[in-house]
């Protein structure tokens, strides 16, 4: 699959396929490998298998943000946080810095809401802080 030939409105991410509905089939890039699975016909949405830890989730993010360049990044999984139950869908409102400014995020959604999922508004601290506090 080309990115360039096929743009993509929707990336959804992901650490590994374990979060991921087998059952779901979209294109998929896998960072780490950095190749293709899945359908090849374009569908305006990828999901990118991330790999695990701090590094590769900041690779993952300059890749989406230089490369694809989506209107919207979708994010599945807890990334380690052991504040919020498991299936407690996590609204980030802002991804916040000590080094750098803020950055407010739009509370937009390419969908609609499920109203049976429950949903929390928070804050996220940016991977620059987190490798300067361990």
């Amino acid at each position: 699959m080309n990115i360039a030939q096929h743009p993509v409105q929707l990336v959804i991410t992901v650490a590994g396929l374990r979060e991921w509905p087998k059952t779901l089939k979209i294109p998929t890039y896998h960072l780490k490998s950095k190749s293709f699975s899945g359908p090849n016909e374009p569908c305006g949405v990828l999901l990118c298998v991330t790999g695990l830890g701090l590094e590769k989730s900041h690779e993952a993010a300059l890749f989406i943000a230089n490369t694809i360049r989506p209107l919207y990044v979708l994010n599945l999984g807890t990334c380690g946080s052991k504040k919020y139950p498991l299936n407690t869908w996590l609204h980030v409102t802002s991804v916040k810095s000590r080094l750098e400014p803020n950055i407010e995020l739009s509370d937009r959604l390419p969908f609609l809401w499920p109203s049976q999922f429950k949903k929390s508004y928070d804050t996220l601290l940016s991977i620059k802080d987190i490798r300067n506090n361990t």
